[in-house]
């Protein structure tokens, strides 16, 4: 004879299950569930009620857990435990446990579980086998995991005494619950208690979920997570369950995808570098040129030159470079300045003997693993310290910063970088890699998918670079923007001029000269004519007299 609480189970199975794509069902050896259904399950008999994660999290795909054990609670937070240790996301997952008393709801665990129905027997009475069913509150401000009763089960007619939906909407209305947020004044991301783009993001999505926003805020910025699950900033705070998300220009790092869940793409950003201006060599090279003349050898045999080759030759000469002048603007390239340590490439970065830094390591968790020569050598060069100590060596001029470039035409350039400074550099022209800003949350949230949808809603309506424009308005050096923006905009200005066919207009100047000299020529003969003629006749009357 099938238990009644059997029976209860697979009528709830039948259901509200019967769409999923398998599910996992964790017994023991004593009189354990059997169930008949369509859906592909896992069974698993845990070993001292310990879910062996070898089985349980071979990406199946399942996102409905039921635990039916004489142990039930410590199968649960076993469960609940190791998945964070797995590739495995459980960010749907639904509970369907059979418990023998209340003592699940004093789990810390139901902090992180939505979708959660727990079987508990009515011992008020002898006369048949009924069951409460209950979950957990999970909404509201306090008393998250205080158990609801939903509905009773009588087991001598297998009825339910309301008919209620036993797994009811928790996530959109979530009744002032509290959703902590780990992150750290960066602008324009994050400016706490004001805008941003990602605070904007975290404000909204509170509204939209009626949640109150609390700031976790730590000194170590982003932070970093250790494989022991401990750490510190945004990162750290997330990873310890501090903080439900964390953001401030966080990117998709493949380490911290081993602890965290990664939402979809903010926004693109470039990382590039403001590098110290390059040197003017302009007054150098006047110093050599004289040494060419200097060491031409003279003659020293005297030579008589014909006195016509003299005039002519000079005025040829002459005659040449201004043509030459005029014709291709030699006038402009002979005087145009000559520079040196010009940085617009990461190999120019690489090669160059500055180092360049910020704030954090954080800037380098993307090109950690980078086995290209060049990004090899920049993480050596690489220098984290305080923003008291990169503001001394901007001072130095030998030293290069990180910077973000936006989508929207803006820069996150730390507060260090002042308009003094940033006059003495100039922005690299090449990025040294580019990212996805991101949010991220503890591993299987089940807030994601809700977060996700939100980002791509705000990204089809361009809010994100509205404000991403409005924080960088409001709350940054609009004279530094401009700067680094006009340094961007002198790499990239295209010429007004375009391919045309040659015409007369663009040849006039040159034979304009041309003709010039044909009538000077012209002039200068006739003068000579006359001039011998009447050179000549004055000769001859002379003569004749």
């Amino acid at each position: 004879m099938v238990p009644l609480l059997h029976v209860l189970m697979n009528t709830i199975i039948r259901e509200y299950f019967a769409n999923s794509y398998c599910l996992i069902i964790l017994t023991d050896n004593n009189e354990s569930l059997s169930y008949h259904g369509d859906v592909p399950i896992v069974n698993i008999h845990p070993i001292n009620a310990t879910v062996n994660e070898f089985i349980a999290f071979h990406e199946y795909g399942c996102q409905d857990i039921i635990i039916d054990h004489n142990e039930s609670l410590k199968v649960f937070e076993s469960f609940e435990f190791k998945l964070k240790f797995h590739r495995a996301r459980f960010n749907f997952r639904r509970y369907l446990i059979a418990a023998e008393d209340m003592a699940i709801f004093d789990s810390p665990v139901l902090e992180y579980v939505v979708n959660l129905l727990v079987i508990v027997p009515d011992n008020t009475t002898d006369e048949s086998e009924n069951y409460n069913l209950l979950t957990h509150q999970y909404v509201g401000r306090e008393g998250n995991n205080n158990p609801q009763i939903l509905d009773y089960w009588f087991g001598n007619n297998r009825s339910f005494l309301n008919g209620a939906h036993l797994y009811p909407e928790k996530l959109r209305n979530q009744q002032g619950r509290a959703l902590r947020c780990a992150t750290f004044n960066y602008k324009p991301y994050s400016i706490i208690e004001a805008i941003g783009s990602e605070n904007a993001i975290a404000h909204l999505y509170a509204d939209i979920m009626n949640m109150t926003v609390e700031y976790i805020l730590d000194d170590k910025e982003w932070g970093i997570i250790y494989d022991n699950w401990t750490g510190d900033g945004i990162l750290g705070n997330v990873a310890i369950d501090k903080a439900d998300m964390g953001y401030g220009a966080l990117y998709t790092w493949a380490h911290e995808y081993g602890f965290l869940d990664l939402s979809k793409p903010v926004v693109r950003t470039g990382i590039t570098c403001l590098v110290p201006a390059p040197k003017i060599i302009f007054h150098q090279t006047m110093i050599r040129l004289p040494q060419i003349l200097l060491m031409q050898s003279l003659s020293f045999t005297g030579r008589p030159i014909d006195t016509a080759f003299r005039y002519l030759f000079p005025i040829f000469l002459y005659s040449l470079v201004i043509t030459a002048t005029y014709s291709s603007g030699l006038a402009t390239v002979m005087t145009l300045p000559r520079y040196i340590g010009k940085i617009d490439t990461v190999w120019d970065l690489a090669t160059s003997d500055l180092r360049w830094g910020a704030t954090q390591d954080a800037w380098i968790y993307s090109i950690l693993e980078e086995e290209r020569p060049q990004y090899t050598i920049l993480l050596d060069k690489f220098v984290a310290t305080s923003q008291e100590n990169l503001l001394a060596l901007a001072k130095t001029n030998r030293f290069a910063f990180s910077i973000e470039r936006l989508p929207s035409g803006q820069y996150a350039i730390g507060s260090y970088i002042t308009e003094d400074i940033v006059k003495s550099l100039r922005l690299m022209h090449e990025d040294l890699y580019w990212e996805y800003c991101i949010f991220m949350v503890r591993k299987s949230s089940p807030l994601l998918e809700s977060l996700d949808n939100l980002i791509l809603k705000l990204n089809e309506a361009g809010l994100i670079k509205f404000w991403e424009k409005t924080a960088v308005r409001i709350h940054m050096d609009s004279k530094v923007q401009e700067i680094v923006a006009y340094y961007r905009a002198s790499q990239v200005k295209e010429s007004d001029s375009t391919v045309v066919k040659l015409t007369w207009v663009h040849v006039e100047g040159a034979f304009g000269i041309l003709l010039s000299g044909f009538l000077l020529s012209i002039i200068c003969f006739v003068v000579e004519v006359v001039y011998k003629k009447k050179t000549t006749y004055n000769m001859h009357k002379e003569y004749l007299k």
